[in-house]
């Protein structure tokens, strides 16, 4: 009687980069594909093609390919994938030793993706550039534009100290932990419940 818990090989666990993972899955150099068209045509090039249908922005084109190779991380025990590159970067800072490359992590285990965190962006300049920029591709992808904000800005301006976080995904780790490949299934409500 009760739940098994799935055993995991002691620390330290292993790390892999973005890069190092697009390459060892479909042979393509994301430090050379810095675009959505670029990365979209060698990813075709490289018999892709049915996955990308109705991709066009390097966020689509991107996760249509990591969705394909995301269920097989971990499999050996605890991954954590790191250095995304910086379409990717949201509020994560550039990494200083890695330029084209976000301070960015995801942990894996089991193919389920339990936690992700990030250095955080601290300059007010470069994250107004990134959100006019994320702005401009909602606008250019036919969604409905959202509000800059503006008070999140404003206290950039103020100062941040350096600062980063990693957020677990406490439902995550109870699918792991169940051995189950629902989310529902662990939910104390469903996404439909009032």
């Amino acid at each position: 009687a009760g739940i098994t818990l799935p055993s995991l090989p002691k620390p330290p666990w292993r790390w892999i980069t973005v890069q190092e993972l697009f390459w060892q899955h479909y042979h393509l150099n994301l430090d050379e594909l810095p675009d959505a068209a670029q990365l979209r045509k060698a990813a075709v090039a490289r018999g892709c093609v049915d996955w990308l249908e109705g991709a066009e922005s390097y966020d689509d084109v991107f996760f249509r390919l990591w969705n394909r190779l995301e269920p097989n991380l971990g499999r050996e025990g605890p991954l954590f994938v790191h250095a995304w590159p910086m379409p990717l970067a949201s509020l994560a800072r550039e990494l200083p030793d890695n330029p084209g490359s976000a301070d960015r992590l995801e942990l894996y285990v089991d193919g389920l993706e339990l936690a992700n965190g990030f250095g955080e962006l601290t300059d007010p300049a470069e994250q107004r550039r990134r959100f006019e920029a994320d702005l401009n591709n909602r606008a250019v992808a036919g969604r409905d534009p959202v509000p800059l904000d503006e008070a999140f800005l404003a206290s950039l301006e103020e100062g941040m100290p350096p600062a980063a976080g990693m957020a677990l995904g406490v439902e995550r780790l109870l699918m792991w932990l169940s051995g189950t490949q629902d989310i529902r299934d662990v939910l104390a409500f469903a996404w439909d419940e009032r």
